[in-house]
């Protein structure tokens, strides 16, 4: 005996949804596996925040010196305005002479740098969201005139009459803000987090060539003594 139609249907779709709850969760391992595999080894140091939880252990939230960057950069000719929600593509250089993983931002873009910097990665992030930043420029060198009379040429401007500019921050994701660790080592990663004595937390990142990155670890390095 055949079963109703409309018992054949739920079942098959019930077979689609449990395929597919099968299929992504695989992908995401295979995607995942590639990027680590392919990608581009690199160490960033981080300053940790470890929230806890009761279920899967402990993690701990990540936070770079390049989470949150000043827009336009300092130095750059760039225009363009970015919001919450954009996709965005920062090229970040290594120091090479740094003691610690030091990098710097050189660009930030809507879509992948056909150039690279030397001694540099792209990091492929979201905008998370945006503050606006109101700040007086530098003024340039000269005695400032006397009311009501032209500024010389070159002469500073008075704090009123200097035009504020205006810069956005931008606090961006880059999908490796967290990492798990086995219950119970969180606690002493905060301790290493406020002591800032002597200890530092690195975290070591895969990046692959599209610009996405992910996290294969986290250690602990000392921090080299002043004047070495």
């Amino acid at each position: 005996m055949k079963a109703p139609a409309i018992l054949r249907s739920r079942a098959l779709r019930l077979g689609l949804i449990g395929l597919v709850l099968t299929l992504v969760p695989a992908w995401l391992v295979v995607d995942h596996r590639a990027i680590a595999a392919r990608g581009t080894p690199v160490d960033f140091v981080v300053e940790p925040v470890d929230p806890r939880n009761l279920f899967r252990g402990d993690y701990v939230i990540l936070s770079y010196p390049f989470s949150r960057i000043d827009w336009p950069l300092e130095g750059t000719d760039q225009t363009g305005s970015l919001k919450a929600g954009d996709e965005v593509f920062v090229s970040l250089v290594r120091d090479q002479a740094a003691p610690l993983p030091t990098w710097t931002v050189r660009n930030v873009s809507a879509s992948y740098p056909q150039m690279v910097p030397a001694e540099g990665i792209v990091l492929g992030g979201t905008i998370r969201n945006t503050v606006l930043l109101t700040r007086p420029p530098t003024s340039p060198p000269g005695a400032v005139p006397s009311p009501g009379a032209a500024p010389p040429p070159g002469a500073a401007l008075p704090p009123e009459a200097v035009p504020r500019q205006e810069r956005t921050q931008l606090a961006i994701d880059y999908g490796i803000e967290s990492f798990f660790v086995p219950e119970g080592e969180g606690l002493a990663l905060e301790k290493i987090r406020d002591s800032r004595d002597g200890e530092r937390l690195v975290a070591h990142v895969a990046v692959d060539a599209r610009g996405r990155s992910l996290i294969t670890g986290v250690s602990v390095v000392q921090t080299p003594l002043a004047g070495n």
